[in-house]
């Protein structure tokens, strides 16, 4: 296996079909979905929500006390969106096989998203109106972008470069991308890149039902011809990557590397997708990562099921791939958890990771009749081959256009 490419040694994932990324392989074999109806009028009908946190149970379990001590008091007075971080973080850290006498130092820390402690502003808002000073000093840390860096930097001890990367729903890839960065220009061995719950307010909500992007009162199933908008979901997501393990961890497991990427701008402040700039963006990724098209086997898609966003992806696919003669698979890991928004690219690294493990892939749950496209669709039990190539897509409205090869070795 190449040092040059990052090797992601740890993963981690909570997501509305279960804590731990054993829950999420379980379902990627069943075709399992968490997307449900859920009654509340201030949101969406249909959402993916986080399971119950048994936060306490599962922190006690953890097996180094001194990192479980420090979740325990760090996270005493967090709500689901900062435990369900630390979660997907604990159970990346550990799954890396990191110990108490690793150089702090030399791993670095980033956090995807941005905006994500707004609908914890409402309600603070809504809690305090005409009781100002009765607000409590800790929300002045507690509602910052970056208070979910801060919790995990201090339960993992992490010293070394921290940065929160925004880049709306393509927020995870470019936190991936920045991770990797790190690592390429030695300012570290490694580096935990984390996404988690990014909770819209409802006003947000609504906003982006009245712009046509998200589904309000109608079930919508990501490249299908009669999706109606997104799907909100909730989860949290972790990798480790590192460039080149101590000797020690050096046989430990190895999910897959990270082969190449590509990001950029369209030069536009709306929500219109560019379907030649997303082309041109796999491609770029495609070559960096030193490999032709044919070699794709498989596209973990941005397909967030919307009308016009999921229209351009697979239109840009087909310039892709329009010489190679068997076409990749293509599925949306969205039909399953919902769009995790700013994790989004995170929990997609990982379930692209999972089924290129497992050596089969998930459908995208629901799915009858797909956009027409030379792309072909799994269905349960669908097999990969041990040294298929994945490509992962994010994009983000702004002009965020991202593009991630993961490959075994």
């Amino acid at each position: 296996m190449s040092g040059r490419h990052p090797r992601v040694t740890g993963v981690g994932l909570v997501s509305s079909v279960g804590v731990g990324t054993e829950s999420f392989a379980a379902a990627v074999r069943g075709g399992l979905t968490g997307v449900g109806e859920v009654r509340d009028p201030e949101y969406p009908t249909y959402r993916a929500p986080l399971p119950a946190l048994a936060f306490d149970d599962v922190v006690q379990r953890y097996p180094d006390v001194a990192i479980a001590t420090r979740a325990a008091e760090v996270c005493a007075r967090s709500g689901p969106p900062v435990r369900a971080g630390v979660l997907a973080a604990l159970e990346a850290w550990r799954d890396a096989g990191f110990a108490n006498d690793d150089h702090p130092g030399r791993i670095a820390l980033v956090v995807a998203g941005n905006n994500l402690t707004a609908d914890a502003v409402h309600r603070a808002e809504g809690q305090f109106a005409q009781r100002e000073q009765y607000v409590s000093p800790r929300l002045a840390l507690s509602l910052m972008d970056s208070h979910l860096l801060s919790v995990i930097s201090e339960v993992l001890a992490i010293t070394g470069p921290g940065i929160q990367v925004g880049a709306a729903s393509a927020s995870g890839n470019a936190a991936l991308i920045c991770g990797c960065r790190f690592l390429a220009t030695g300012e570290a061995d490694a580096c935990v890149v984390v996404g988690s719950v990014g909770r819209s307010a409802p006003i947000e909500s609504r906003a982006l039902a009245n712009a046509g992007a998200l589904s309000w009162h109608s079930m919508s199933v990501p490249l299908s011809v009669d999706r109606a908008g997104f799907i909100p979901g909730e989860a949290a997501a972790a990798v480790v990557v590192e460039r080149d393990p101590p000797p020690e961890r050096r046989e430990s497991r190895v999910y897959g590397v990270v082969r190449g990427w590509a990001e950029r701008l369209h030069a536009s402040a709306g929500p219109e997708p560019r379907a030649d700039v997303e082309a041109e963006v796999m491609r770029q990724a495609i070559a960096a990562a030193g490999i032709t098209p044919d070699r794709v086997a498989y596209v973990n898609a941005h397909a967030s099921g919307s009308v016009v966003g999921d229209a351009a992806e697979l239109a840009a696919l087909d310039q892709v791939f329009a010489r190679v003669a068997d076409p990749p698979w293509i599925n949306a890991t969205k039909s399953m958890v919902g769009h995790t928004l700013s994790a989004a690219g995170l929990v997609e690294c990982v379930a692209t990771l999972i089924q290129l493990e497992l050596g089969r892939l998930h459908p995208t749950v629901g799915l009858v009749t797909p956009i027409s496209s030379t792309m072909r669709h799994p269905r349960i039990g669908t097999l990969l081959a041990a040294d298929a190539v994945a490509l992962s897509n994010s994009y983000g409205f702004g002009g965020f256009n991202t593009s991630i090869v993961i490959g075994r070795q």
